[in-house]
């Protein structure tokens, strides 16, 4: 293979080591809410997970809703991620972690986002790559028996830079509308009250003509570079380009917007594109190297047919994410049979990234009526401080997580509308027996009232005006 698709050992290291810490992070954030979202004993039963999936998609969290099964996986995928960081059976963890962290997106997918999307590919072909050829237990345990071999170069290096080039690209294909190139589309994804950082009020209050332009120049960055990356003789000038260019994108979505692991996963991938310095490399003999042999081990039979299917598989992602542009006859691309296809092998991916930025900002309100005290209903609203003590203060449990399952419940079109009406029904009656739960000790007969209110605020500056919807009241 040529030069272009050529990856440093060093690098796919320090990626196997990224995505491993990301996968902990990720995980730990989301062990509290395993009563609630993966489990059946809550707010979203395997039920409801069914029908906010695609009829593909599978989860070992399907087998059994107990709350003890839950943690178990989630303590399993916490093992596999902790053996991916250290490099023991770097390829065996791979696969253990890819098949968990599906599992997880697929039992919740209204707190999935790009960059989940991201990790799970990087992890899929990263299966048909020697992660743990260098800075591994793996490359310990091969004590002498080291490689010569410094970087690689074949399809499936390609399969996986091809895939993260894909996500910019398509990305800034799907920007290309009235909201990016001549409307306010910065503006409106940091009036996102409930993504923006306090950062985002400064930079959305600069000249609005600055923020257009912005938004121009980042489509034309994520269709051309890209592109560039993989020209001889510039793709040595455009990767490095690239790589300081998205990469600053990324730590002003990190410093303005609440959106998980999408800006750290991204950023640690850009290892596959730019060359490492030369003081980092070590001695060849080190037990620190370990030989570079392909996942088939050593079956010339089995290496052929991982490298084509990893050449299939170029062809495969493109045409996955044409179709998910919605083209007219893109279907002749990829038929409706083979994106089932996606979702049972876990390489289903869509990379949109704010491509039609949302009209309305939703805050979501919990509202209590006590008839026995005079006065408003109580309001509750992130952390309440509230001076009143017939009803105590109930924290509404925010984090990337939560917003991002509220911002889905209001912008959530891969499902019926009736079938978003019962998730918005269940997660409102899951936030007022919270309230309830922490009033435990109040006289709560049946004129005790709780709803959950969404109110919607015009971000886009046209005439429609603010409204409100009821998700839950009683």
């Amino acid at each position: 293979m040529s030069d272009i698709f050529r990856i440093d050992l060093r690098s796919l290291a320090i990626l196997r080591i990224g995505m491993a810490m990301i996968i902990i992070w990720d995980v730990i954030t989301r062990l509290p809410w395993v009563g609630p979202f993966y489990s059946d004993v809550s707010f979203f039963t395997r039920e409801l997970a069914a029908v906010s999936n695609h009829p593909a998609a599978w989860s070992l969290f399907s087998i059994s809703g107990s709350q003890e099964y839950a943690i178990a996986l989630f303590v399993i995928t916490i093992v596999a991620a902790l053996s991916l960081l250290v490099g023991f059976r770097s390829q065996l963890s791979a696969i253990i972690c890819l098949v968990l962290v599906y599992s997880i997106n697929v039992r919740m997918p209204l707190t999935t986002d790009g960059g989940h999307v991201l990790l799970r590919m990087l992890l899929f072909w990263s299966v048909f790559l020697p992660m743990g050829a260098r800075w591994s237990l793996d490359a310990t345990i091969a004590g002498n028996r080291v490689g010569k071999v410094e970087s690689i170069a074949n399809f499936s290096t390609a399969v996986i830079m091809v895939q993260f080039a894909c996500m910019y690209f398509f990305a800034g294909i799907a920007k290309c509308n009235e909201d990016w190139w001549y409307g306010d589309a910065i503006h409106r994804s940091l009036s996102l009250e409930m993504y923006a950082w306090p950062f985002a009020q400064f930079v959305k209050d600069l000249p609005q003509v600055w923020l257009l332009n912005a938004g121009r120049l980042l489509v034309v960055a994520e269709i051309v570079l890209p592109l560039f990356m993989f020209v001889p003789k510039i793709y040595r000038v455009a990767r490095p380009v690239a790589a300081i260019t998205f990469c600053a994108m990324h730590v002003g979505i990190w410093l303005t917007l609440s959106i998980g692991v999408f800006a750290a996963i991204s950023i640690i991938s850009w290892v596959l594109f730019v060359p490492l310095p030369n003081r980092l490399k070590r001695n060849t003999q080190s037990q620190h190297q370990a030989p570079v042999r392909p996942t088939s081990y050593g079956k010339r039979k089995t290496l052929i047919a991982t490298q084509l299917f990893c050449g299939f598989g170029i062809v495969y992602i493109i045409a996955l994410n044409v179709i998910n542009l919605d083209i007219k006859r893109a279907s002749l691309f990829l038929p409706d049979a083979l994106q089932s296809i996606a979702w049972v092998t876990m390489t289903a991916q869509e990379f949109q990234m704010f491509s039609r930025p949302p009209k309305f900002s939703p805050v979501l309100s919990i509202l209590v009526e006590d008839p026995t005290h005079a006065g408003a209903p109580l309001e509750y609203r992130n952390v309440v401080r509230s001076g009143e003590e017939r009803v105590r203060p109930f924290p509404h449990p925010q984090n990337h997580l939560t917003r991002r399952l509220e911002y889905n419940l209001v912008h959530f079109y891969e499902i019926a509308p009736e079938q978003v009406a019962t998730l918005r029904n269940a997660w409102g009656a899951y936030l007022c027996d919270r309230v309830k739960s922490a009033n435990a000790g109040y006289n709560q007969d049946a004129n005790w009232k709780c709803s959950v209110v969404c109110q919607l605020k015009n971000i886009s500056g046209d005439a429609s005006e603010d409204y409100q919807e009821l998700w839950y009241g009683r």
